[in-house]
């Protein structure tokens, strides 16, 4: 794993980020991208889950505490959690299938992790939707399965109208 920065165990990196508070749908790790399960309330805040979903154009944002005893952010459904919906914060990724180089945009995988995105192949309807699904630049490259490094969260664009 990345040893860039070992001294932030949870939270932003720096203080620029914006971050909001959350309920999870239920168990998220530390540092995974999050995606809206339910809207929020007047009297509850937005509930979060982790995504499976390739590409998914969905991200809400990276969930970055607390740090429970377990060493994930949320055991169970309800639990409170933080995310950073813009600002720098720490990402678990996969640079190990496609490297992950610095600036390099990332998008979900089927992990919830995150994953360079592959913008290879004729620009069509399918690949402009991986586009607007980039959610984070990478701030230190990766190399291996699981590794954390420090992304800029921007959030993904959603979907647009493609026909």
């Amino acid at each position: 794993m990345s040893e860039s920065l070992p001294s932030i165990v949870e939270g932003p990196i720096g203080t620029d980020a914006v971050v909001v508070s959350a309920k999870a749908g239920g168990a998220i790790d530390l540092w995974s991208p999050v995606i809206v399960a339910v809207g929020p309330t007047a009297t509850d805040p937005v509930t979060v889950t982790t995504t499976t979903t390739p590409n998914d154009p969905k991200v809400y944002g990276v969930v970055v505490g607390p740090k429970l005893a377990s060493g994930k952010a949320a055991d169970a459904e309800g639990d409170k959690v933080n995310v950073v919906k813009a600002g720098q914060a720490k990402l678990k990724v996969n640079g190990n299938t496609v490297n992950i180089a610095i600036a390099d945009a990332l998008v979900t995988d089927v992990n919830g992790l995150g994953v360079k995105l592959d913008i290879t192949g004729t620009v069509n309807a399918a690949l402009l939707q991986k586009m607007l699904a980039a959610f984070a630049k990478a701030l230190l490259a990766s190399t291996a399965d699981a590794d954390i490094i420090p992304v800029e969260v921007y959030q993904s664009r959603g979907t647009a109208k493609t026909s």
